[in-house]
């Protein structure tokens, strides 16, 4: 795709192309570009971080294993590419269990047929995790216990990820509640997301 816009822009703004790759290349958000036929066309590094959780690829394809997360996708896919609408989120179960927001978005050429789809909440802080577990005091146990509820999972689920009882997360919760001194898990996610953004 870059070089079709290389070649139309021409050789005196290869440099802002460049940029635009390095930009799109190093964005801390997952950020697949689609065709409008479906095919991954490029996917950053971020994105190449988180699709191994939130889909798959499948023949070129983004794939949701989910069902119901699939239709979404495609519904809301084909939304822009049959022009009806610039920009269209949608919140779908991703493959590894979590609910995140998805921002489908055309490009801006009008002469390319694909566009750019954003995975929100895809990563969960990790590279924070450590500055909060000094400054709060948290074990290692919390801070896994911690970053798997700040995407959605009950404390069932987070027992079941971490083959444990929901006993055990449950006196890991109301640890983290008395350590980072909030009142229940969505003032301890609250303040887990201010603290890491």
């Amino acid at each position: 795709m870059y070089d079709a816009v290389q070649h139309r822009l021409g050789d005196d703004r290869t440099e802002t192309t460049g940029q635009t790759r390095r930009w799109f290349e190093y964005d801390p958000t997952p950020i697949v570009l689609i065709a409008f036929d479906r095919r991954v066309l490029e996917v950053n590094t971020a994105g190449r971080r988180a699709i191994s959780e939130v889909a798959t690829f499948a023949d070129g394809r983004l794939e949701f294993s989910d069902p119901s997360a699939r239709r979404a996708f495609e519904a809301a896919f084909d939304t822009i590419a049959s022009c009806a609408a610039d920009r269209v989120s949608t919140i779908l179960r991703c493959d590894d269990g979590f609910w995140r927001r998805v921002t489908i978005m055309r490009c801006a050429d009008p002469e390319t047929e694909a566009a750019f789809v954003i995975v929100h909440g895809a990563d969960r802080g990790d590279r924070n995790i450590d500055a909060l577990a000094e400054a709060f005091g948290l074990t290692p146990a919390e801070c896994r216990v911690l970053q798997i509820l700040s995407g959605g999972a009950s404390a069932k689920t987070i027992a079941a990820q971490l083959g444990v009882s929901p006993h055990t997360i449950r006196a890991h919760l109301r640890s983290l509640y008395g350590k980072i001194k909030v009142r229940g898990a969505c003032d301890l996610v609250r303040e887990y997301t201010r603290l890491t953004s």
